[in-house]
C-alpha cells in the first residue's frame, strides 16, 4: 500500500462519523449518581433536624462510689425527635457506656472524648461503666405518637431483638446503590458484547 493510499484510509476513518455509544452510558451514570446524591442529601438533612441529647460523665465519677457518674442519669427520648444520645467523658479517667443487655457499648472512652448512639426502638435501656460498675444510667426510649412497636417487643417494654447499628446506611441508600450497580453492569455488558461482535 502506498503512502498516499494509506493517508487516504486514515482520513476516511477520521472523517467518518463515530457512533456515540458512550453517551447513553454516561447519561445513565449521571442520572444514577444524582439519584444517590439526592437520597443521601435527604437522609442527611433529616438527621440534622433531630435534636441530640447530651449526657456528661461527671468529673470524679471514677472515684466517687456514691455518684451514679452520668448526668443526667435518667433520660427520656422519642424516636425521630431526640433519639440520638451523646455521652462525653468530662472525667480525668477512662470510662465506658455499656448496655446491661448488650445492645450498645462505647468501648473505652478516654477523658475528653465523646461517643453517640441512636436508639431506633422503644424500650428502657439500662447502662453502666464496665470499669466503674457503680456508675449507672437509664435511657427510656418512646415511640413517636401513633406508631406501634415491632413484633418482638416484649410486654416489659424491653426490645428483645437485635438493633441495627446506627452507622449502617439507610435501606433506601443501599437499594439505590444496588440498582445503580445493576444498571452499570448491564450497560458495560452491552458495550462489551458490541465490541466482540
Amino acid at each position: 500500500m502506498s503512502r498516499e493510499s494509506l493517508s487516504c484510509v486514515i482520513k476516511q476513518k477520521i472523517s467518518r462519523p463515530k457512533k456515540h455509544t458512550l453517551i447513553p452510558v454516561l447519561i445513565i451514570i449521571i442520572l444514577t449518581s444524582l439519584m444517590l446524591l439526592q437520597t443521601h442529601v435527604y437522609v442527611s438533612s433529616a438527621a440534622s433536624e433531630v435534636n441530640v441529647v447530651h449526657v456528661s460523665i461527671i468529673p470524679g465519677a471514677g472515684y466517687n462510689r456514691s455518684s451514679l457518674g452520668y448526668s443526667p442519669d435518667v433520660i427520656h427520648v422519642v424516636i425521630g425527635v431526640n433519639n440520638t444520645v451523646v455521652w462525653t467523658n468530662n472525667d480525668n479517667v477512662t470510662h465506658t457506656v455499656t448496655s446491661t443487655t448488650g445492645v450498645f457499648d462505647s468501648g473505652l472512652l478516654p477523658p475528653g472524648q465523646s461517643w453517640n448512639y441512636t436508639f431506633t426502638y422503644p424500650g428502657t435501656f439500662n447502662y453502666y461503666c464496665t470499669i466503674h460498675p457503680w456508675m449507672k444510667g437509664t435511657v427510656i426510649v418512646e415511640a413517636p405518637t401513633g406508631t406501634t412497636a415491632p413484633s418482638n417487643y416484649s410486654a416489659t417494654y424491653m426490645y428483645t431483638g437485635s438493633l441495627p447499628s446506627p452507622r449502617n446506611p439507610p435501606g433506601n441508600v443501599i437499594a439505590a446503590s444496588v440498582f445503580a450497580l445493576i444498571i452499570i453492569g448491564l450497560v458495560l455488558g452491552e458495550i462489551s458484547s458490541k465490541r466482540t461482535r
